[in-house]
């Protein structure tokens, strides 16, 4: 059965003293074919302006039927999931992404793990026994920006 492409809405907001602030074109909803590595946006009729600070791209997920995935586990578990998955890297720099939560913009932080759970801080100079070295996950994402 051929699997239709996950949405995802593609918003680009202006700098507003270091962090995301409003929307400068209207949101656009992206489809994502399974697998696809590479997807190409057009935004040249959009007429974008960027400030010195440039701007934040910003990849929202969309909680829908369409993007609803079922899937078997190694376990024989039946899995429901949303896509499309946008891949994390690890970073050594705090602040390379924000999310949207609870009506707040909030800048990435600081992972660790100890005694078996994982843990954020805004602090990278944790000291610890059984701390793990922190680092921040970051989207994998490229963005080429041409005139």
């Amino acid at each position: 059965m051929k699997q239709s492409p996950s949405k995802i809405r593609l918003r680009i907001f202006n700098n507003i003293n270091n962090k995301p602030g409003f929307d400068l074109v209207a949101p656009k909803i992206i489809s994502v074919n399974k697998n696809k590595q590479l997807i190409k946006i057009n935004l040249k009729d959009d007429n974008i302006r960027m400030n010195k600070g440039g701007v934040y791209v910003g990849c929202e997920a969309l909680f829908i039927d369409e993007n609803i995935r079922k899937y078997t586990n190694n376990r024989g578990d039946s899995v429901i999931s949303y896509e499309p998955f946008l891949y994390l890297v690890r970073s050594d720099k705090i602040g390379d992404y924000w999310f949207y939560s609870k009506g707040k913009w909030i800048m990435s932080k600081y992972w660790y793990f100890s005694k078996g759970i994982w843990f954020m801080s805004d602090k990278n100079n944790l000291k610890g026994k059984y701390i793990s070295k922190p680092f921040v996950f970051k989207p994998a994402i490229s963005i080429l920006l041409s005139n």
